[in-house]
């Protein structure tokens, strides 16, 4: 069972995998229980029905939440059946967190560096300013020394 998302529908897409290959069995529209995890468990024990349970062995979901309790619901009433969740969703769920906590780290590096950007730019004006007024110093040394006579 695989999930395909479109802008007007999400269809769940039913493969069936033989010693003589894997085929496709149906697309099913299922915009109206795709959250519900009581519908989409009597939707996928009615292909089980369909197929017959004795040639159902193992069962490959998505493993978004509702499809975990669908799962769970399908084991308790299917006793013979394997159920396990799709490694390309959780591959893809890991990479997720991976990339989200990688932007966090270059997110702190980056603020890290601004502040000690500013720190320096800061230091820099200060140390501008400081010769600044030891040349007003020695402009006044030099108009003190203009007046002697």
């Amino acid at each position: 069972m695989d999930g395909a998302i479109g802008k007007i529908d999400l269809s769940l897409i039913f493969l069936v995998n033989s010693p003589s290959g894997t085929v496709f069995l149906k697309s099913i529209d299922t915009l109206d229980v795709v959250k519900d995890a009581q519908k989409l468990f009597e939707l996928l024990d009615s292909i089980v029905e369909e197929i017959g349970e004795e040639n159902v062995v193992h069962v490959v979901i998505d493993s978004a939440f509702a499809y975990v309790d669908v799962g769970d619901l399908l084991m308790q009433n299917r006793t013979k059946l394997f159920l396990s969740p799709c490694a390309a969703h959780c591959n893809n769920l890991i990479l997720n967190d991976m990339a989200k906590k990688r932007k966090a780290l270059v997110d702190e590096e980056e603020a890290e560096d601004d502040e000690e950007a500013n720190t320096k730019e800061e230091e820099q004006e200060d140390v501008m300013v400081e010769d600044d007024d030891d040349d007003d110093d020695d402009d006044d040394d030099d108009d003190d020394e203009g007046l002697q006579i």
